[in-house]
């Protein structure tokens, strides 16, 4: 296993919540872990359309989806949270653990989503999650850590 992830100095107020939507128990709970380990609240959906569910019921920072999974996949779900809620398109972070088909390749090269490849480096994961949220905050480096 790789070493520990860095942590930050708590932001004050509620730690940020991180939504995990992959559709393999063992690659979300071990984002879980790390992401909670870290000071994140961490909540996890099996597949997109679970995710959507969760989406209307609370509010999250950041979601790290997979990008192929059952029901809605990755790229499904990117789409439905830009219709509903596209204020949340910028803290999406797509995870992927196969060759992208070429639809895929250009939606992430148009959308210019971030993206982590399995098997993914939880330091990576961690910084990934980090940038997006203090992009999404449009704070100064360290103002948007876990907290």
């Amino acid at each position: 296993m790789t070493e520990p992830a860095p942590r930050d100095d708590p932001a004050p107020g509620r730690p940020s919540r991180i939504l995990v939507v992959d559709d393999e128990p063992g690659i979300s709970e071990v984002l879980s872990d790390i992401l909670s380990a870290t000071g994140y609240e961490v909540d996890t959906a099996a597949d997109g359309l679970i995710a959507l569910d969760k989406l209307a019921h609370g509010t999250y920072d950041a979601i790290l989806s997979d990008v192929h999974m059952p029901e809605l996949d990755g790229i499904g779900l990117y789409r439905a949270v830009e219709a509903r809620y596209p204020d949340m398109v910028g803290c999406f972070i797509l995870v992927t653990g196969s060759a992208l088909t070429p639809e895929a390749q250009a939606f992430i090269t148009d959308v210019r989503i971030e993206v982590v490849a399995k098997p993914f480096d939880l330091i990576t994961v961690v910084r990934t999650v980090k940038r997006i949220l203090e992009a999404r905050a449009g704070s100064a480096p360290g103002q948007a850590g876990p907290g």
